[in-house]
């Protein structure tokens, strides 16, 4: 997670996030000073434009980025940032989250917090400026819509909205008939948006949290992110795999890398999937099945999830011996040497870990450990695993 926690700060309620491809930036709406903010990808922030009182949705379509402020929809030329759109919508109350269809239809949702008028959405072509109310409370359309994207494969725009336990719902673009793709959600939302493979992306004002849902809506959410501080009107970079969450409250905007489309060891699998992160192993070995690769397990054979290192000397507590000590009671001993013939001639326990019965570095447990061990006791031969004597473990 990266933080947009800049010198200068042009950000006060930051309310909703569009990147402009063609312009390698990042442009973020503002309610609390209604200005439109740049950020470029390195993190540098720019004003675009002002004085607009409140800035609330924004969504670019073609060389145009439109902004909801208040009850009117405005546009602005992504070059010059001069007005080329101003269309006010008698009826509305408070415009927010927009979108645009294939045929340049503008979609923008009105709320009002515990406001009794009806929730609205309004239609707005952007050739003739016509304007229609195209969903409402009378049609199906759940309290205050904040959020909203345009789903072209369906034909159809999925809408979010700021309540309790709130569905999820599409809104058909032919016949504006709403019907609920999740009946009843995490709710409280103010966010939608969608990566290039489909999958959707909601953040919860309320918690804090943004959930990811499968494409199609089948699976429950995942929780995809936390700890955000007012997580608005997001966006997500399909160029480079970032979703953009605006932080209302904080007066920041959170870049984060999706970790489902990242892989930072270059071995083919994502990091969200790859059991060694920064270690390229594209075969997945995991011998002892505890979700850790073998080339990172601190303990390759031994299952240890928690990867515990006491003495943080890279061999996990699990599998930490001493060299002889086949019976695991901190001593290597006599009773050691005869554990293991045991273990090799008349099938008993085996050592514990196996790797401590191998006394002599061979790769196997066999009577040579033994041998090794009774001559370590009782002559003051070599220690265990030091077969060339030098004083250094050898395995």
């Amino acid at each position: 997670m990266a933080a947009s926690l800049f010198a200068d700060n042009y950000l006060s309620g930051p309310e909703c996030v569009s990147f402009d491809y063609d312009h390698n930036r990042y442009l973020v709406s503002c309610w609390q000073n209604g200005r439109i903010v740049a950020i470029d990808t390195s993190g540098v922030q720019s004003p675009f434009k002002g004085g607009l009182g409140t800035a609330m949705g924004n969504v670019i379509y073609n060389n145009t980025i439109y902004v909801s402020s208040f009850t009117t929809v405005w546009g602005f030329d992504l070059e010059t940032a001069l007005p080329v759109f101003n269309v006010p919508i008698s009826g509305a109350r408070q415009l927010d989250g927009m979108a645009v269809d294939s045929s340049g239809n503008l979609y923008v949702g009105d709320f009002a917090i515990n406001d009794p008028t009806p929730a609205q959405l309004f239609k707005i072509n952007l050739s003739t400026e016509n304007i229609s109310l195209f969903a409402s409370t009378a049609s199906g359309l759940a309290p205050n819509p904040q959020d909203m994207l345009y789903d072209h494969a369906n034909g159809r725009l999925i809408v979010v909205g700021y309540s309790e336990n709130g569905p999820i719902q599409a809104v058909s673009i032919s016949d504006s008939i709403v019907t609920n793709i999740v009946d009843s959600g995490t709710g409280n939302y103010d966010g939608i948006a969608v990566d290039n493979e489909g999958y959707y992306y909601v953040t919860n004002f309320q918690n804090g949290c943004v959930y990811r849902y499968d494409s199609d809506f089948s699976d429950p959410p995942i929780e995809f992110s936390s700890g955000h501080n007012g997580p608005a009107n997001i966006c997500y970079n399909k160029r480079d795999s970032i979703l953009a969450i605006p932080w209302a409250n904080s007066d920041t905007v959170i870049f984060i890398k999706d970790l489902y489309k990242f892989d930072s060891d270059d071995d083919g699998i994502s990091d969200i999937s790859d059991n060694c992160l920064n270690i390229p192993n594209p075969d997945q070995l995991d011998d002892d099945f505890d979700g850790w690769g073998n080339l990172c397990d601190n303990c390759p054979y031994n299952y240890n999830p928690g990867q515990e290192d006491a003495d943080l000397d890279g061999i996990g507590d699990v599998c930490e011996y001493t060299c002889g000590d086949a019976n695991a009671d901190e001593m290597v001993n006599v009773s050691d040497a005869v554990m293991i013939i045991n273990y090799v001639f008349v099938g008993g326990e085996a050592p514990d870990p196996i790797e401590a019965g191998d006394a002599d570095c061979s790769g196997s447990v066999n009577v040579s450990d033994a041998v090794l061990i009774i001559n370590f006791v009782f002559i003051g031969g070599n220690n265990p695993c030091d077969t060339s004597g030098d004083g250094q473990p050898d395995c």
